[in-house]
């Protein structure tokens, strides 16, 4: 029949040849888009990791990697997930690589509700390590502020002022812990933190637990919070700081229902956008050498796909406007069989033939086929 005929045609026409010059064009372009994301998502971040420490190119990809995740999933620079890290990395004397562990944890639990994780890491580390902490505590405590609703510098002001507070260990810290927790207490925390045995943040979350234990009034608590935290206490809410210091390091968060399968969802987006960057981060490794190369390549492979279509379409052009004017007269045979139902659907196709008829006669066909249209 006529559908059958024409696609024959097609076939005979197109041929191997017309396969090679699609498969080769498609294959260059997919390629290069490839490369070209590749470079643009991981060129310059790789760099940026390699100049973190003495680095295998697999622990850039990997770091590049989890960066770039990060950085998709919780909308945060680049750049600004790197400098926390490396802020990390240098206030509590770690490798980058571990202090990257700590800023996936902490967004992953929720440490940037309010959006100053990174900030917070990158102004108080160095804090939060002379008051005896780890980076994996500091990570928590984070966490533990944000599920508190705790925002801005508050809670750092009160670790800051706490740090003075129990080393000075001057006339109000001392009466306040001995009227609300007793002088036995109090004297073993002013030794422990002046002879090195007791850590500041130790001491913190030794008196918050302690004052949990004991149960204060509002007087009582205001009276040691403010001469222990500072007054950033008040602020905060007396027995919400005594809640964080206190369970900061064991706390976990208990979700369940749709809070569950949206943490669940959101673990699953960081795996599948993890492996997928770990795979274009060592694309971008592997071809940044050879950038200027696969450039001159890919323009060479271009120009040979078009030089091969001109000398394709003028050896078979005639024939393929041929073709298409056999599909036109097939269109309106069936046309005229089924009449106005279908009517508008064969002028449309008719119309798109017409277009392709002209773009080959544009290209050198001499449009001499079997139907005018």
């Amino acid at each position: 029949g006529a559908v059958g005929g024409f696609a024959t045609e097609l076939a005979t026409v197109a041929g191997p040849i017309g396969i090679v010059i699609a498969a080769v064009g498609a294959l260059s372009m997919a390629v290069q888009g490839l490369v070209s994301e590749a470079l643009e998502k991981f060129g310059e971040l790789n760099k940026t990791i390699a100049k973190t420490g003495d680095l295998t190119d697999e622990q850039v990809v990997r770091m590049s990697a989890k960066v770039g995740m990060l950085s998709e999933v919780f909308g945060e620079e680049n750049d600004e997930i790197v400098k926390a890290a490396q802020q990390m990395s240098k206030g509590f004397g770690i490798s980058f690589e571990k202090a990257l562990k700590q800023v996936e944890k902490g967004f992953k639990n929720g440490a940037n509700a309010s959006g100053e994780f990174l900030d917070s890491i990158k102004e108080y580390s160095a804090l939060a390590k002379d008051a005896g902490m780890t980076a994996e505590q500091y990570a928590k405590l984070l966490e533990a502020q944000a599920a508190e609703g705790v925002f801005s510098d508050k809670l750092a002001d009160s670790m800051k002022e706490a740090n003075i507070k129990l080393r000075e260990f001057k006339k109000g810290t001392k009466e306040a812990l001995e009227k609300t927790l007793g002088k036995e207490f109090a004297d073993s925390i002013a030794k422990g933190v002046k002879d090195g045995t007791i850590s500041t943040i130790d001491a913190m979350t030794s008196i918050s637990q302690k004052a949990q234990e004991v149960g204060l009034d509002n007087q009582q608590l205001s009276e040691l919070t403010t001469n222990v935290f500072g007054t950033m206490a008040e602020d905060i809410g007396t027995s919400k700081i005594l809640e964080i210091y206190a369970s900061y390091g064991d706390k976990t968060r208990e979700l369940t229902g749709s809070a569950k399968k949206a943490q669940q969802a959101m673990e699953a987006q960081m795996q599948a956008t993890e492996r997928l960057n770990v795979s274009q981060a060592r694309l971008a490794q592997t071809v940044a050498p050879l950038q200027q190369e696969l450039n001159t390549f890919f323009m060479e492979l271009k120009t040979g796909s078009i030089d091969t279509l001109n000398a394709f379409l003028e050896t078979y052009g005639e024939d393929i406007v041929k073709v298409f004017k056999d599909i036109m007269k097939f269109a309106g045979e069936v046309l005229s069989i089924y009449g106005e139902a279908y009517g508008e659907m064969f002028d449309g196709i008719k119309d798109i033939g017409n277009e392709i008829v002209a773009i080959f006669e544009g290209l050198g066909g001499t449009g001499d086929g079997v139907l005018s249209l």
